[in-house]
């Protein structure tokens, strides 16, 4: 059985702050865009709405590069609301040729649309 290259970089930042001291980020959470589909009263995306934008995705991907030469092998997309985000699609393709475990923080909605 072969292990996941995630859980492989999640175990060498594990010994390397044992043995060394020497921390990595091994989780990057996301925010790709301030935009949801709901306007939920208990949410701070409710007024978020108004001024909401989606981060490009050039942007995206260099903080994804950034973060991966540190030896960060997950990534946790958020928002506001990811799956109303115009590349999501682009991102997460993008993260899985990385060989990177990528996670989506979403309300569900629009979810058969992906």
């Amino acid at each position: 059985m072969k292990i996941p290259n995630y859980i492989v970089a999640a175990l060498k930042s594990a010994i390397f702050y044992k043995f060394f001291s020497y921390r990595r980020p091994v989780v990057l959470s996301m925010g790709i865009t301030g935009r949801c589909n709901l306007k939920c009263t208990y949410c701070y995306s409710a007024h978020d709405n108004h001024n909401g934008h989606d981060v490009n995705l050039k942007t995206i991907i260099s903080r994804i590069n950034q973060f991966y030469s540190l030896g960060t092998r997950v990534l946790m997309l958020q928002g506001g609301e990811p799956l109303i985000h115009p590349n999501l699609a682009d991102i997460v393709s993008y993260t899985k040729k990385k060989k990177m475990y990528c996670s989506i923080t979403t309300n569900g909605i629009g979810i058969d649309k992906h």
